[in-house]
């Protein structure tokens, strides 16, 4: 839904600006982008950022100024007209727009950089001092109501902060800055360099469109300063701004897409209009002329070549968007619907096997979790049915899920057994040995190994230190134990790591094939009597520039209860 609203304010926004066969080029240029295939679908704050951006620029009252004539006359030429309003429109259009914008920032606060430039513009292009003041007046009210919304949503649902000291209203947006910009630790995700945006982010992102992004951005800086007052500010100012942090993602220029598809389609709308056959007549006279004549041929001969470059740039995007939407890293998805298999009643009997629990060894996020499977479906226990005559006893509930902790070094508070690890515990931590594999080393800013990245380095090690038997000589004395199943904050709103997930493994183990040393098979096979059951295909190139090695599978194990054993 979200993505057929980006789509379609993509065609309006080039209708409104370039017109309208620029606006149909706009939307060809947003179906095949594979970048937009593949991310605008997804669960990501990007992803709906980039809507909302778009559709508030659509509604943004602009004055683009009027449009200029195609590079050629001809009557089938390039679209001249369009449909763009004014600025006097300030009482209806601007609020709509300011609301759908304040909705993009409070989503993801990154997007203010976007309207930066946008207000910066409109601010001064205003007819009056009087006009300039209602649009910083109108902007300021309803930003203002938009963040004590926020405020209120976010103290509700999250409750109040635990440090006194913070007040009593929870502040997202405050902690969104202050983690990422004031203190810098977004590094601890990962650092790149200050050119990775323009030599890698913005050619990926932008694909097979580049050259003709760039063509339309230099027509528009020629033709159109108002238009590049707006598109080209934008673009510019974003990248440079989001080039200053340490943590770069594709996904985080996902807004500027839309831009590219528009800026694009009236580039691809001047040179089809240049290109097109007609004859040769210009429509300001009766008799053709000898210079359009000549010009109008010399540009009909790359008639053939842009036909040809067009069509290879759409398979190409269509190719790389079935590729990492259908085959790289599916496996991730390809297991968690194998377990949502194992979880019926069906398998349960064909088989003897009942999910009852999963943890994931794999590094954190890297499956569909909780999104894909949810709770046990009414799988009956053969044990359990044999031993009450017959009586099937159906298992419905939450399903015991865990996955290995990444979060930074200052967001967590390591467990050992359901309680605060002491000192003496703390040491014994494999994250704290030293290195089996030297290839995988603490983050920048980190002195030590996430649980994510221990089990990459030394898997062996990690799975035969998270499933021992808990010891109370490891744990501080006193306190309540905590549920180590479902609790996940301590006191402070940090991340509980737990180190110690108990003796007895889950039913069903996931772990990628790359770890699935000799090691942790001699663990799961012959100390725990677990059998593997199923492998899927993962990825053929490394899609984790901090990964090691190619995970290239991910297998299933599967841990028989005591009672199955006995059996």
């Amino acid at each position: 839904g979200a993505a057929g609203l980006g789509d379609l304010y993509v065609y309006r926004l080039g209708v409104r600006v370039f017109g309208e066969r620029a606006g149909r080029w706009a939307l060809a240029c947003s179906l095949t982008s594979w970048f937009n295939f593949y991310c605008i679908t997804r669960t990501f704050s990007n992803s709906l950022e980039a809507v909302l951006t778009v559709v508030a620029l659509s509604l943004w009252p602009m004055d683009y100024g009027a449009a200029v004539a195609p590079l050629l006359p001809s009557k089938a030429g390039a679209s001249a007209t369009t449909t763009a309003v004014t600025t006097t429109d300030i009482t209806t259009s601007l609020p709509k727009a300011l609301a759908v914008a304040a909705l993009a920032v409070l989503v993801r606060p990154t997007s203010v950089l976007v309207w930066i430039p946008v207000g910066v513009v409109t601010v001064f292009s205003a007819n009056s001092l009087r006009e300039a003041a209602r649009v910083v007046g109108l902007a300021c009210c309803i930003g203002s109501f938009a963040l004590a919304l926020c405020i209120v949503a976010d103290t509700t649902f999250y409750g109040p902060p635990d440090d006194p000291s913070q007040g009593k209203w929870t502040f997202v947006l405050r902690n969104f800055v202050s983690f990422n910009l004031i203190n810098g630790l977004d590094k601890l995700y990962g650092a790149h360099p200050w050119h990775w945006y323009l030599s890698q982010g913005l050619p990926a992102v932008f694909g097979g469109l580049l050259p003709t992004v760039a063509l339309g951005g230099y027509w528009v800086c020629k033709r159109r300063p108002k238009v590049a007052r707006v598109f080209v500010s934008i673009m510019v100012f974003v990248t440079l701004a989001l080039s200053m942090t340490a943590h770069k993602e594709f996904r985080f220029v996902l807004p500027l897409l839309p831009l590219a598809c528009v800026l694009s389609g009236h580039a691809l709308d001047l040179v089809d209009g240049a290109t097109k056959p007609s004859s040769g007549k210009s429509p300001h006279s009766n008799s053709p002329t000898t210079t359009t004549k000549t010009t109008r041929a010399s540009w009909q001969a790359w008639r053939g070549t842009f036909v040809a470059v067009l069509a290879c740039v759409c398979v190409l995007n269509i190719a790389v968007a079935a590729f990492v939407s259908l085959v790289h890293q599916r496996g991730a998805v390809d297991v968690v619907n194998f377990l949502a298999g194992e979880a019926t009643a069906t398998t349960t009997r064909v088989t003897g096997r009942m999910l009852t629990s999963v943890h994931f060894l794999t590094p954190c996020h890297a499956t569909p979790y909780h999104s894909m499977l949810h709770v046990i479906q009414g799988a009956v226990d053969p044990v359990e049915r044999n031993a009450n005559e017959g009586r099937s006893w159906p298992r419905h509930g939450p399903l015991g899920m865990r996955f290995l902790d990444c979060s930074p070094e200052i967001m967590v508070v390591d467990y050992c057994g359901g309680r605060a690890c002491d000192e003496a515990a703390r040491k014994l931590l494999p994250r704290h040995a030293e290195p089996a594999r030297g290839e995988v080393g603490p983050r920048d800013g980190e002195t030590t190994l996430s649980q994510s990245a221990a089990f990459e380095r030394d898997p062996g090690v990690m799975i035969r230190h998270l499933y021992r038997q808990r010891s109370v000589a490891q744990v501080e004395g006193g306190g309540r134990v905590m549920d180590n199943q479902s609790q996940r904050f301590a006191n402070g709103g940090k991340v509980v790591a737990e180190w110690h997930w108990g003796g007895q493994v889950p039913s069903h183990v996931v772990l990628f094939t790359s770890e699935e040393t000799e090691s942790v098979k001699a663990f799961l096979a012959e100390e725990k009597r677990c059998s593997r059951i199923a492998d899927f295909f993962h990825e053929l190139i490394q899609g984790d520039i901090h990964a090691s090695r190619i995970r290239g599978r991910i297998a299933v194990w599967y841990c028989p209860t005591p009672q199955h054993l006995r059996r």
